[in-house]
């Protein structure tokens, strides 16, 4: 639930929940009985759907009962878990991390720019102003990343649905060939689940 959502929701709820118990201190004992057991029935057909529809889209009951750990069930459902753990086992702790196509960076426990899809990313305007794929990649270098992590799958994803890293204009297709081809110019780590650790190399 968002900050703004809840702003406007919370103390709508908040009223509408003060007058409906008022409405029901003013039932007589059987009406007030009948309700009672209306909304009993109902909360327990709610809890019901709720532990269902969880288990079909997280499938983590098992971490709560302690039958799975927290790290297996994180390997099991997040592509980028490998990664994150390949980071956060062999970089330095000084490494700094650019996002390209990936937005959760928490795993990784390295400082790190992962920008919101809803955001501009800042390789964007270096896509515009380079030459080639080697200008870019030493412009991502000199603003400060040691390493870039990329997620070719997410990447589509987001970039289909919240047209990130879309380029518009005469020189659109050019722009495409620089952010197809900066990968090319690193060197990969680790890949694994279409997630790539590249190290940007200090020097050409």
């Amino acid at each position: 639930m968002t900050s703004t959502t809840t702003r406007f929701f919370a103390p709508a709820l908040m009223g509408s929940v003060c007058i409906f118990v008022a409405m029901l201190l003013r039932l007589p004992a059987a009406g007030l009985a009948t309700v009672l057991v209306a909304l009993s029935a109902s909360g327990a057909q709610g809890i019901t759907h709720f532990l269902s529809a969880h288990t079909h889209v997280f499938a983590s009951e098992k971490v709560a009962i302690g039958q799975e750990s927290g790290s297996t069930f994180a390997q099991r459902t997040l592509d980028h878990y490998e990664a994150a753990r390949y980071v956060k086992t062999y970089l330095p702790l000084d490494a700094n991390l650019l996002f390209i196509g990936e937005s959760r960076p928490f795993y990784f426990d390295r400082t790190a720019l992962a920008p919101y899809p809803f955001h501009q990313h800042p390789l964007a305007g270096w896509i515009q102003e380079a030459q080639s794929p080697e200008q870019l990649r030493d412009r991502i270098r000199r603003e400060g990343f040691t390493h870039v992590i990329l997620n070719t799958r997410e990447f589509k994803r987001l970039r289909e649905r919240y047209g990130i890293l879309t380029f518009n204009g005469p020189q659109s297709s050019l722009h495409d060939q620089l952010l197809k081809q900066l990968p090319q110019t690193m060197v990969t780590l680790f890949s694994k689940n279409s997630v790539y650790v590249l190290e940007v190399p200090s020097t050409p």
